[in-house]
């Protein structure tokens, strides 16, 4: 019994199903603490109480997973890791979110696994094979089938505007970043990697929070704000992304993009347990879609092909 689920918590495909799950309780909470806390004073709060969560962890393999000697490179993939995944992509989306509708933010940012599976053509001159594009087909269909609610016609009164362009090159940024972590988690493990990325995020983060602060005040504070930071600090920004770190170093970021799509399946799911938002029956089409691109776009091919299936699992925490 311990070994299987041993071997359940080490698989990269468990933890990338969890991700999203997480992430998307990121949309329901957030929704809520960005009606009081700008763009960056969000941001900020939920990765300061993420980088205190990881630090001591951090201290502890510190010793054994020293990056000092390591070459400048690595330490330029980390800073990169830090201002794309954390600062840059978050910052955008939030802002794009005060100026856009969720309509337009969930369809645009739909694009993202597409632009990852490209970036690592080019980057990481890895293969595009049938089972990935039909996958991704799938699931952008199942995305793109929730987000107009059933009504392809919704599609001809989106009306785009400067947000949905914030978000699209959010989009962008989140898919360089999932590439980043390819690059730098070969010298890096996935904890250490996401403690020093946030660190580098925040020395960004914070100046931006400073002058955001001083044009748009916070609201009231209340003990609601402070739990929903910590969870976002500890759930969303600790756990999802170490898993997210861990899955991409296992399975690659192609394969990882897959699930991102799964975000507005959980969302609408968890909608309807904590907000008591009934689903739809386009919320089980479009579920229905992306679950099938997910599967079939992750289905392992045969072993005979020397150039995939060759990857080792990571267990490096």
């Amino acid at each position: 019994m311990i070994a299987i689920l041993s071997k359940i918590f080490y698989s990269p495909y468990f933890a990338l199903t969890l991700v999203p799950l997480i992430w998307g309780s990121n949309f329901i909470v957030g929704k809520q603490l960005v009606l009081t806390l700008s763009p960056a004073a969000l941001t900020t709060g939920r990765f300061t109480v993420a980088f205190l969560c990881l630090l001591p962890v951090f201290l502890y393999y510190r010793k054994k997973y020293t990056i000092k000697n390591r070459a400048l490179k690595t330490w330029g993939w980390l800073i990169f890791l830090g201002i794309t995944g954390v600062f840059a992509f978050n910052t955008l989306l939030y802002t794009g979110l005060k100026q856009t509708s969720p309509v337009n933010a969930t369809l645009i940012n739909a694009l993202s696994p597409t632009l990852t599976v490209g970036l690592s053509i080019f980057v990481l001159g890895d293969k595009l094979r049938g089972k990935q594009i039909i996958g991704l087909i799938l699931s952008f269909l199942g995305v793109a089938w929730i987000t107009v609610q059933g009504q392809p016609a919704r599609l001809t009164n989106l009306d785009f505007n400067q947000g949905d362009i914030l978000i699209l090159c959010g989009a962008f940024v989140w898919a360089a970043y999932s590439i980043g972590v390819k690059k730098a988690v070969h010298t890096v493990p996935p904890i250490v990697l996401t403690t020093i990325s946030i660190f580098f995020g925040l020395l960004a983060l914070f100046p931006a929070a400073y002058i955001e602060l001083n044009f748009h005040p916070v609201g009231p504070i209340t003990w609601k704000t402070i739990i929903g930071i910590i969870y976002l600090g500890v759930f969303p920004s600790v756990i999802a992304f170490w898993l997210w770190n861990r899955g991409i170093a296992q399975v690659g970021p192609g394969k990882a993009s897959m699930f991102y799509n799964l975000i507005p399946l959980f969302t609408a799911v968890m909608s309807y347990f904590l907000l008591g938002e009934v689903p739809n029956q386009y919320h089980f089409i479009g579920g229905t879609l992306i679950l099938w691109g997910v599967i079939w776009g992750t289905r392992p091919v045969k072993r005979s092909d020397p150039k995939v299936g060759n990857q080792t699992p990571n267990k490096d925490i």
